[in-house]
Formats: structure tokens, C-alpha cells, sequence
């Protein structure tokens, strides 16, 4: 009772959908690491593996000057690592993209929400902004218009999608 107060019902099975479906990915994934590594020792000497982990640590999430460290390893030593990472890389491309993407035309088809562009800067004085300055700021019909067909090509379900109910 006291979660319902804090979350939404939406975010509350999106969360619970969420946790089942990554324990689903999760276990699929432990299964078939099973069948290529017979042991930790397996991963850590896996090349190919590797050299993959190193690269986007690198390249992918490279930390800089004054940067806040990432944290993620330059390499994997065990099957859970490889088990936690795949994982994350499904999970992250498959549900959670979902759940991201679908809902952004409830936001973004209000275009004042994220408007496609801004016609004039911002005020940078208090007491500036008026009606007309915010009307003549915004995007005009036609940009808008480009804008919640944009998001809605990008948003809609695809007509020969398959939804799996469990």
C-alpha cells in the first residue's frame, strides 16, 4: 500500500513484468553459457570474449580526464560476470527499449514537452517570457506536425508484431 502511494500501478507491473522477464533472460542465458563454458576458467580464456569486454571498455564507456569511473571491468573472469552481462545487453535491447520506447508519443506528442526546435533563444532575463514570445519560439505548424509524425513512426507497434502473453 505504502509502494502504491510512491508509483503509479503502470510503474508497479512494469517493474514486476520487468524483474520476470530479466530472471527469464537470465536463466535462458545461464543455460546456454552452460552448454559453451564448462567452467570459469573457460571465460577467462575465451579471446574472443575478451577482447569484446576490452573493446567496450575502451571505446565504448572510455573514462577521461575528471570523469567519474564506470566501473565496468576490462575483462570477465567468471561465468556469472558473462551470465550478468549478457544479460544486461538483452534485457536493455529487447524489454526495457520497449518500455522506453512505446510510451514517448504519450509525452512527446505534446510539443512544448520537447519541442524539435526553438525558433528564438530562451529569455535570459526574469519577466521576459510572453504568451507571444513562447508562441513565436516554439516550432510552427508544419515543424510540429513533423515532429508528432516523427514520434509516432518511431513509437507505434509494428502491424506484424507478435505480442506473447504469459
Amino acid at each position: 500500500d505504502k509502494l502504491k502511494d510512491t508509483y503509479t500501478v503502470t510503474e508497479l507491473l512494469i517493474r514486476d513484468d520487468g524483474l520476470r522477464l530479466w530472471a527469464a533472460i537470465s536463466d535462458f542465458i545461464q543455460e546456454v553459457i552452460g552448454i559453451f563454458y564448462q567452467s570459469d576458467d573457460d571465460v577467462s580464456k575465451d579471446y574472443e570474449i575478451q577482447s569484446w569486454v576490452k573493446e567496450i571498455h575502451d571505446n565504448g564507456f572510455p573514462v577521461r580526464h575528471g570523469d567519474v569511473d564506470h566501473e565496468f571491468p576490462e575483462s570477465l573472469q567468471t561465468r556469472d560476470q558473462l551470465i550478468h552481462m549478457l544479460t544486461c545487453v538483452v534485457f536493455a535491447s529487447s524489454c526495457q527499449h520497449a518500455a522506453v520506447n512505446f510510451s514517448q508519443m504519450d509525452f512527446t506528442a505534446f510539443v512544448p514537452n520537447v519541442p524539435p526546435v526553438m525558433r528564438l533563444p530562451p529569455p535570459t532575463r526574469k519577466g521576459q517570457a510572453t504568451l507571444k514570445l513562447i508562441m513565436d519560439t516554439l516550432p510552427n505548424k508544419s515543424q510540429a506536425g513533423w515532429h508528432i509524425a516523427t514520434m509516432y513512426a518511431l513509437t507505434r507497434v509494428s502491424e506484424d508484431e507478435v505480442i506473447i502473453f504469459y
